[in-house]
């Protein structure tokens, strides 16, 4: 159980820390079709997932996204989506540098991908993660600093440059919702990039939930670069609309 939730940290963290956009124009990307309706084989069941709204999934249509979040994710954990706002999507579509400031991931643990998980086991999963995130996320606890090792030499070996990465403690803004099939919260971190060519970072809101669907269980994150105060009630209002569209995306499979 505690190897699956520092997964779940590493896959919330390296998000965040994925490297920038070349500032340079590149020639259009390869850009496949989009998957229809974002359907994914879990096991013996699928799973739909549904982009936000006014978003497009793009890590099955660009490469270089794909590999962008692909590169740190946990190596026990699959990608399954990445969505990014449509105009961004369009714009690294044409091949143009951006850097967006919104975006989300959903991912699943290799373990669970197999596995059916009852009311009862999402249950314990969560209290779980409750009890421990605050030990787990101490940025001076053994676990915090496993991760950014993790984080580090991966961004290291994908940029060909010796990075570095360092992280405030990670902030528990809140709960956005608990039921027997959903719990999500909202946290606030600020993280630190530093490499030969440059340093970059800030703060981040991350709406991070475990989402349990035709008996599987997700992990589903939102990410925007935090502004003003009234980014957090639109994190809180996003996330939670955005889980209840997979949620009803998935009703025909049952629970």
């Amino acid at each position: 159980m505690k190897k699956m939730i520092c997964s779940l940290l590493i896959a919330m963290l390296a998000f965040t820390v994925s490297p920038a956009q070349p500032a340079a124009r590149k020639a259009a990307p390869k850009v496949r079709a989009a998957s229809a309706g974002s359907v994914f084989q879990l096991g013996k069941r699928t799973i739909a997932i549904p982009p936000p709204d006014g978003f497009t999934e793009a890590a099955s249509q660009l490469e270089e996204v794909r590999q962008r979040f692909t590169v740190t994710e946990d190596p026990n954990l699959d990608l399954l989506a990445v969505h990014l706002p449509s105009e961004v999507f369009q714009t690294l579509k044409r091949g143009e540098a951006t850097e967006p400031d919104f975006y989300t991931k959903v991912s699943v643990s290799k373990t669970l991908r197999e596995i059916d998980v009852s009311p009862i086991d999402f249950s314990g999963l969560t209290n779980t993660f409750q009890s421990q995130f605050a030990q787990l996320t101490n940025p001076d606890g053994p676990t915090m600093k496993s991760i950014l090792k993790h984080l580090e030499k991966n961004l290291s070996e994908l940029t060909e440059r010796e990075t570095k990465v360092s992280a405030n403690q990670i902030i528990n803004v809140g709960e956005i919702e608990k039921t027997a099939n959903v719990y999500s919260l909202l946290l606030l971190m600020n993280l630190n990039i530093q490499n030969d060519a440059g340093q970059r970072g800030g703060p981040l809101l991350c709406g991070t939930a475990f989402l349990r669907v035709n008996h599987k269980v997700i992990f589903v994150y939102a990410y925007r670069q935090y502004r003003t105060e009234s980014d957090v009630e639109l994190m809180r209002g996003f996330t939670k609309q955005w889980l209840a569209k997979i949620a009803a995306a998935n009703q025909a499979g049952g629970s």
